[in-house]
Parts: structure tokens; sequence; C-alpha cells
């Protein structure tokens, strides 16, 4: 998905780049469902400052949790959150090697389903993503349109 950079952070970096792994296991709650499970991720940008560039790659790694409303209804409406611990490396010429550190992300968003059968459709998402370095929030809105498979 693009990674439309938000706040203070894009005036350096608009556009950047996020990809994401969730693995959950489903399990009926009231009228729709929970899944809980892990997601993983990078999301990778170019930056640009007035007196040099820098690209930076951030590899989120935590928890994912999502309530599905209406199991099975059309079309499906779905709230998910991610929080854990990511691994962000930033290059820049001024700083010889890569500087690599541990930082907090946290990531909140909704999705609509838009089923063709009971196991296959096309999902809209909506989500934004916040990683926390010092003083600095790297925010981002990253929208995805994509199939599914359900198993």
């Amino acid at each position: 998905a693009p990674f439309i950079s938000t706040g203070d952070v894009g005036t350096y970096s608009k556009l950047g780049m996020l990809a994401a792994l969730a693995l959950d296991y489903r399990f009926p709650l009231g009228q729709g469902a929970m899944e809980t499970g892990f997601l993983a991720g990078a999301c990778w940008m170019n930056a640009a400052g007035a007196a040099a560039d820098a690209t930076i790659l951030i590899v989120p790694m935590g928890v994912d949790a999502k309530y599905v409303f209406a199991t099975g209804g059309f079309p499906g409406l779905t709230v998910h959150v991610s929080l854990g611990p990511a691994l962000m490396s930033v290059t820049a010429s001024y700083l010889g090697d890569a500087m690599v550190k541990l930082v907090p992300y946290g990531l909140a968003g909704m999705t609509l389903d838009l089923p063709f059968s009971a196991s296959f459709g096309i999902s809209v998402e909506a989500s934004y993503v916040m990683f926390f370095e010092g003083s600095i929030a790297i925010m981002g809105f990253a929208p995805a349109v994509r199939m599914y498979v359900q198993l």
C-alpha cells in the first residue's frame, strides 16, 4: 500500500510504501467475530532535508486484534489495531553506516469486505500508522485494495 506521510515528517517525505502480513485466529464473539494474532511488515520511504537525503526502513512486528461486525454480512466491516516494536533503520550520507534502533508503533484502521463467495472477495482498507522515534512521530495514511481468501 502507499504510505502517505502526514504531520511534520510529511514535509520531508511525502510518499512511501507499506507492506504488511497479518496471521490471525478467528473465533465467534457476539454477532461478529474476534481475530487475534501477529502482524509484521515493512515501511520504506525516502526523506529529503535541507542538508541531506535519507532512506528510512521501518519493520514493525506486533500483536494484531480485529473485530468483524456481522460475520457473513454484505458488505463486511472490520476494525483493527496493532501495537508493538518496530526496527527502524536510517541511512544517510552524513551518517556513514545505517543508524538502527527499536521504536514503538501503532496501527489502527477499518476494512470493508466485498465477498464474491463465502471464502473469496475484495477488501478496501484505510489505516493510519504511527512510528514513535523519540520526540518525532512518523505518521501516515495507508489505503489499500486487495483480494482475500479465507480458509
